[in-house]
């Protein structure tokens, strides 16, 4: 399957749109020349060394205590 430069680490997806593997090397010299790895050894291999998906999810933090500083005046010029 033909892919383009940068797309190392990116899905690839076969006719039905499932993911059959993963890109991890291109040739630029012969844009012809991709390679991917299959999606089950590296499925496996995620497995192994308890890899987890990052979270989208907002993280909350207690703000009571963060090393903030109040302001009282500001002076025209001063720093941004």
């Amino acid at each position: 399957a033909r892919t383009g430069e940068g797309g190392s680490g990116g899905p690839l997806f076969g006719p039905s749109g499932r993911v059959i593997g993963i890109t991890n090397a291109i040739f630029t010299e012969n844009t012809a020349s991709n390679f991917a790895v299959p999606i089950r050894p590296a499925v496996v291999l995620l497995e192994r060394t308890g890899w987890t998906a990052p979270s989208l999810e907002p993280e909350q933090k207690d703000a009571t205590n963060i090393g903030q500083t109040n302001t009282r005046a500001t002076q025209a010029g001063g720093p941004r």
